[in-house]
């Protein structure tokens, strides 16, 4: 594949001790193993579970069987909505530019991201995606994944992660905990994910950038990314 683009833009939150974790989660951990003035070099260990900060998972998150992409980079379209996104937001999207392409990533832009250094406000009431707009998505549109700038592809009050798991089952992997989603065009994306090759592994912490050609950009938009 090649890819032409002048602009990447970071939709990964830094990792470090005291961001939001999952209920339940291991704490991120950093800490210095090797000091430069006592050993000669600088060394840090990190602990982190394998969904903590910006991260992919992978069916197997759920007991499915694992169908990680043999590549890292995918075509992408970003999707505006910062209620608890349904078929509608889809619908608009499509009215604008057409049928979603097959085979690309979905990203969700709830702007919940602006609450992720208020830990208590960010794992409490936040938007998801609606299982049936999930289920559109994988059979009309053949998607490969979903991404979304909140802890969840489901909303805060679903009790039975029915959308993630509905992806697991059809081999396709979620990124959550994304940000800076108001800075991309809403098609004309390459999506680099970083995931670690950790074997037997059920997600990753990842790198997500965003690869983007001048071409692709609006006219202009706003800081949420509305078209101005």
């Amino acid at each position: 594949m090649q890819i032409q683009y002048n602009r990447i833009v970071d939709l990964s939150h830094p990792i470090h001790s005291d961001m939001p974790h999952w209920p339940g989660d291991p704490a991120t951990k950093l800490e210095k193993v090797n000091d430069f003035e006592r050993d000669g070099y600088h060394l840090h260990r990190l602990v982190i579970g394998e969904h903590s900060g910006t991260h992919v998972g992978w069916p197997s998150h759920f007991d499915f069987p694992n169908q990680e992409p043999e590549r890292l980079v995918f075509s992408a379209v970003r999707i505006l909505d910062d209620r608890p996104t349904t078929q509608d937001s889809i619908d608009r999207w499509e009215s604008l530019y057409g049928p979603i392409p097959a085979y690309c990533v979905i990203l969700y832009q709830t702007n919940w991201s602006r609450h992720w250094n208020e830990q208590a406000v960010y794992m409490q009431g936040y938007p998801g995606i609606d299982p049936q707009a999930v289920r559109w998505l994988v059979h009309e549109r053949q998607i490969v994944g979903l991404g979304i700038d909140s802890p969840g592809i489901d909303a805060f009050d679903s009790d039975d992660h029915a959308g993630n798991k509905y992806l697991a089952r059809h081999g396709c992997f979620h990124l959550e905990n994304l940000t800076n989603l108001h800075l991309l065009p809403d098609r004309g994306i390459h999506l680099f994910v970083g995931a670690l090759a950790i074997k037997g592994s059920t997600g990753s912490p990842a790198r997500v950038l965003a690869l983007l050609d001048s071409d692709a950009f609006p006219a202009s938009f706003d800081k949420h990314g509305h078209h101005a």
